[in-house]
């Protein structure tokens, strides 16, 4: 499906609202957040830690999306190297993020989009990340479909996302309180994220827990068209864990032909646990040695 055909389903005003509630707060939201940021910048370099070592199918590294780039507070956590695509819905949070890459040295491919109808062809990407994006995207459920079609089939989506606590007494507070958090600051706080990444269709690797059940970092996975898919590098190919970049904890697994085909070669991954051989031990996606 295209974002020519997801273009209807789409409640333009809400979106509208969306972009002109973000677009005003564009020049003091780094601000707002800057005590909150302390707690996140750990929880970010997770996940992009877990995105790079996440396999691929290219040999210049993982062909990344990020949605919801906003001011590009998680473009310092980018793989290098990696060919890193960034969307945002509001022009003032593009052009900070803009600034930010420049800054950085970055050659960073910035576009304005819609999560709910992305431009992309698909299986255009190996990974798809975002970092507090769906509490605040209007048809979250919409867009998470988007993002399991522009990933490639066995291709992996990771999210960091605050959502409504299971806890019966919090979680009718967020619901009351969820209307004008929404009106001040344009997110949600009482969505229910990891149940929307099931309703669309993505098959849910891993949830861990951050704080309070409250923030969570979710680990999904593209569905394969088949199991004679699925199963193509569990026949033809053998795993070894090799070392990743300076995060000199983390493994990342690498498919190595036993008929000495690329390392890269163009067939999706099984599901990590499957992949995991030899001395290790797996914590969510992060395998690391004994």
């Amino acid at each position: 499906m295209r974002a020519t055909a997801t273009r209807s389903m789409i409640d333009e005003q809400a979106t509208a609202l969306t972009r002109a509630r973000y677009q005003r707060l564009s020049a003091v939201y780094d601000l707002m957040e800057g005590m909150a940021e302390v707690r996140y910048r750990p929880w970010r370099g997770k996940l992009w830690a877990l995105a790079a070592c996440a396999p691929h199918s290219g040999v210049e590294g993982p062909r990344v999306l990020e949605v919801g780039v906003g001011t590009g507070k998680n473009v310092p956590y980018w793989p290098k190297g990696a060919p890193v695509t960034g969307i945002d819905l509001t022009p003032g949070m593009l052009a900070i993020a803009r600034r930010r890459a420049k800054e950085l040295g970055l050659a960073a491919d910035l576009r304005l989009g819609d999560a709910q109808a992305l431009e992309f062809p698909d299986a255009s990407f190996d990974t798809a990340v975002a970092t507090f994006v769906f509490c605040s995207v209007p048809d979250p459920v919409l867009g998470l479909r988007e993002l399991a079609r522009v990933v490639r089939p066995g291709g992996q989506v990771f999210l960091l996302e605050h959502m409504r606590s299971a806890n019966s007494i919090l979680g009718a507070l967020m619901d009351m309180l969820n209307p004008l958090v929404v009106r001040m600051m344009g997110a949600n706080i009482n969505r229910r994220t990891v149940e929307n990444v099931r309703a669309a269709g993505l098959h849910v690797e891993s949830v861990e827990e951050l704080r309070r059940g409250i923030f969570k970092l979710i680990a999904a996975r593209v569905g394969y068209r088949n199991r004679t898919h699925q199963t193509a590098y569990t026949e033809h190919a053998k795993w070894r864990i090799e070392k990743r970049g300076k995060f000199n904890k983390i493994y990342r697994i690498r498919p190595i032909s036993e008929e000495g085909a690329p390392s890269h070669a163009k067939i999706p991954d099984p599901p990590l646990a499957s992949r995991l051989t030899g001395p290790g031990r797996l914590l969510g996606d992060v395998v690391r040695p004994e």
